[in-house]
């Protein structure tokens, strides 16, 4: 597992720093270059609109393969930080079938390492020793994630779900006459916590509807682990 932990933390990382120097050039461009900024942004939205179209109606053109128009347009935007490094596609992938299981086991080794802290909503390493932390981690298994069929994305929300609702459905059967099942649900094991909240910014990360996420886990369960955020919002 270190091996990919390695390279899943350095891709994390790299996507983070591109999304904040994006936003960064995106932020001076409309303060020293607004013109071109609006001119960029209603050129790109016609394209947009014009590309649909022709997939709505094959008889609407579009700029042909060797036409030079939609590769300038992706860099003068890539320039501008019109650009989203987290939805991108950077390599052609063969199917890996295994993907998600050998993900789903990844993420359960490593979830004990890990911390919720409500202060700021994301994981922290328990300790400072430990080489890893929430956010880049999350985001290096969503660009890794991006690369392969959504079906992908499914099949380790799906997973993770099965974990998380064995864990609960195991603590809240077993005897225990000195709790309530509604105190055992708020007294989760830091591995289901952990898990919920990782299943949550993963879902956030990839732009995945709620919808998707509730048929893995109880929509209850996540506004328990989360409403203490709510409440500082």
């Amino acid at each position: 597992m270190l091996p990919l932990l390695i390279s899943l933390r350095r891709i994390g990382q790299a996507q983070l720093m591109r999304k904040m120097l994006a936003n960064e050039i995106l932020f001076r461009s409309r303060l020293d270059a607004s013109m071109v900024q609006e001119c960029l942004s209603s050129f790109d939205e016609s394209m947009v609109n014009d590309i649909r179209k022709h997939y709505r109606d094959s008889s609407k053109p579009i700029p042909s393969e060797s036409s030079p128009l939609l590769p300038a347009l992706s860099t003068l935007l890539t320039a501008n930080g019109h650009s989203e490094p987290l939805n991108k596609v950077y390599v052609t992938t063969d199917p890996l079938e295994g993907l998600p299981v050998v993900l789903l086991l990844f993420i359960t080794s490593y979830l004990g390492k890990f911390e919720y802290d409500p202060a700021f909503g994301a994981l922290r390493r328990s300790k400072t020793s430990y080489p890893l932390d929430g956010w880049p981690l999350v985001t290096g298994v969503a660009t890794l994630l991006k690369q392969f069929h959504p079906s992908y994305s499914t099949c380790l929300l799906a997973y993770l779900g099965q974990f998380v609702r064995s864990t609960v459905s195991s603590i809240l059967s077993s005897p225990n006459p000195s709790s309530s099942k509604s105190t055992q649900v708020d007294d989760l094991p830091k591995e289901v916590v952990n898990c919920i909240v990782f299943m949550v910014q993963l879902c956030q990360t990839m732009r995945i509807e709620n919808s998707i996420l509730y048929e893995s886990i109880p929509q209850y369960l996540v506004e328990t682990i989360t409403k203490g955020d709510k409440k500082k919002q």
